[in-house]
């Protein structure tokens, strides 16, 4: 089974995203309850607090408990220059894509840190999958950006398309999935019926 979630950020609070250190238990609890070790985590950057020895120490630390292979495609606030914590994941990269099942269906996705207005395989199903934008204002600009991309290309006259699924996107950060990582079926799911099944959770929606 995979899993996804971004903009962990154990170690930090901000006001934002109403984050404390509480946070970093609620993570890693909800985490260890639905991933097993023969699942996979896609983690879509900012793992959490990385600067002096104490804040590393701390972070290596709770990574190493959290179960699952962890895959991760980096943030802006993730340098790894620790050897321990670089070892905690199966992989480091700053862009990936896989497939995964929906309902019976194979779906190609891509997956970021950063979200993009355009990307591979856009016009023809590809998935979005992306972090960062938290729920601020700058995730309202890419949500109508991305709106106005699609009403653009309704009209099947322009640039010669025949055939243009809208392009889809989701926002898999932490505090959109109730700071659990989930998978493909719950964050569409989710945007399809409006809610996750959990009290403080917002809405992955695109």
């Amino acid at each position: 089974m995979n899993y996804y979630i971004s903009d962990i950020h154990f170690g930090c609070q901000n006001s934002y995203d109403n984050r404390t250190l509480e946070h970093d238990k609620i993570v890693k609890d909800n985490w260890n309850r639905v991933v097993t070790n023969a699942d996979t985590v896609y983690i879509l950057g900012d793992i959490g607090k990385i600067g002096n020895n104490r804040d590393t120490e701390r972070l290596i630390e709770i990574i190493a408990t959290l179960k699952g292979k962890k895959v991760l495609v980096t943030g802006n606030h993730d340098v790894l220059r620790d050897i321990r914590l670089r070892q905690l994941f199966a992989e480091i990269c700053d862009y990936k894509e896989v497939v995964d099942n929906y309902n019976g269906i194979n779906h190609k996705l891509v997956l970021s840190h950063y979200p993009m207005l355009f990307w591979n395989g856009q016009h023809r199903g590809y998935v979005h999958l992306y972090g960062h934008v938290h729920m601020s204002d700058e995730w309202e600009v890419y949500k109508q950006s991305l709106s106005y991309v699609n009403e653009y290309f309704e009209d099947r006259t322009k640039k010669g398309y025949t055939d243009c699924p809208p392009a889809v996107a989701y926002n898999v950060g932490a505090v959109l999935l109730g700071w659990t990582p989930r998978t493909l079926k719950e964050i569409i799911d989710a945007q399809l019926n409006n809610k996750f099944n959990n009290s403080y959770v917002k809405i992955a929606i695109n």
